[in-house]
Parts: structure tokens; C-alpha cells; sequence
């Protein structure tokens, strides 16, 4: 949970080496979540980190606000565990109160029903780009076996979608590759 500027930059290495190894994605743009955009923004540990990253090779592309998460600005999100996790968390959260609020307000009335039904496979199209069955976990990186973690109230197809991963990540020797950048 308590982090050092440097561990936040292997952080980022790591991610960088699994992004374009296992996801493909040749330069993968790397963030730092923070309260602001701005440089001068955020506590020290963030100050610290953003000039280490700044600095680094990678493709860094300076602070991410929470609100940006899902938007597709960057490729990589750097965070400690204790601030990661709360915005992870807090997302989860939200996206299941606003499909609890779209169902309710389909299901009011005759009139929402049959709107709904209009746009129901619209909708579901859009939203499922934030299901993470189709993920299924994420590996745990900076370990020295291959450790995927899938969430707890996982389905099959979020289990069977993570054991797919893991198979990736093991083939394309990503831990090797990993302990190579970090030297």
C-alpha cells in the first residue's frame, strides 16, 4: 500500500513490458492517477513519481484524473495499491448503481418497457465493453511465477476468460522480459 516514487516507475516498466508483450500495443502510453492533470498537482509521492516517469523512456503522458479511467486516454494507469484500489473499487461501484438505476427506470412503466425494448440491444452492446467476464483478472506482475488474480464473485466465463490471459502472459515469456527491463 505504501509506496516509493521508484517502486510507482517499475510499476509502470512492468506494465509497459506486459502491455505491448501480452495486449500488443506497440508504445503503450503511461499515466499517473492524481488528483489534477497539471504537473505541480498532488502530494509528494506523486510529484516524485512524475518526474521519475517524466525523466524514464517510457511513453509517458503525464497525470490521469479518476473521472478519465475508462476513457481510453491513455493505455497504462500508475497508482499505489491504496489509491488504486479505491478507484477500482469506487468504479465497480458505480457502474453497478447506474445499471441498477437503468433497469429500474426501463422496468417503471408500460411506456419505459417499451422503450427499453427499443434500445436494449443498443445498450447492451455499448455497456458490455465494462464487463470484465471478458477479461476475467489481471496477472500479478513483479512476481517470479505466473500469478493471475481473478475477482472473487467471478462467473465461468470471467474464470474460463482469465485462464485464457494467464496462457498469454506464459507465452510470451513476460516475466523474462519484465526482469530484463527492471536491471
Amino acid at each position: 500500500m505504501d509506496c516509493k516514487a521508484e517502486f510507482l516507475k517499475e510499476f509502470a516498466i512492468m506494465g509497459h513490458v506486459f502491455a505491448k508483450n501480452v495486449l500488443n500495443i506497440e508504445n503503450p502510453s503511461v499515466s499517473l492517477l492524481n488528483v489534477g492533470i497539471e504537473e505541480h498537482k498532488g502530494n509528494k509521492l506523486s510529484k516524485e513519481t512524475y518526474k521519475l516517469l517524466k525523466e524514464s523512456s517510457l511513453n509517458f503522458v503525464g497525470n490521469i484524473e479518476a473521472r478519465d479511467l475508462f476513457t481510453g486516454k491513455t493505455n497504462i494507469i500508475i497508482a499505489d495499491g491504496f489509491d488504486g484500489n479505491i478507484a477500482i473499487k469506487t468504479a465497480e461501484g458505480v457502474i453497478s448503481l447506474f445499471s441498477k438505476e437503468i433497469k429500474d427506470a426501463i422496468y417503471k412503466s408500460v411506456k419505459t418497457k417499451i422503450g427499453g425494448a427499443l434500445i436494449k440491444d443498443s445498450l447492451k452492446e455499448n455497456l458490455s465493453k465494462y464487463n470484465s467476464d471478458g477479461i476475467g483478472g489481471a496477472p500479478l506482475l513483479g512476481v517470479k511465477q505466473y500469478v493471475y488474480k481473478a475477482h472473487g464473485n467471478s462467473n465461468k466465463k470471467a474464470f474460463a476468460s482469465a485462464i485464457l490471459g494467464l496462457i498469454d502472459y506464459i507465452n510470451t515469456d513476460t516475466i523474462e522480459k519484465i526482469k530484463g527491463e527492471l536491471k
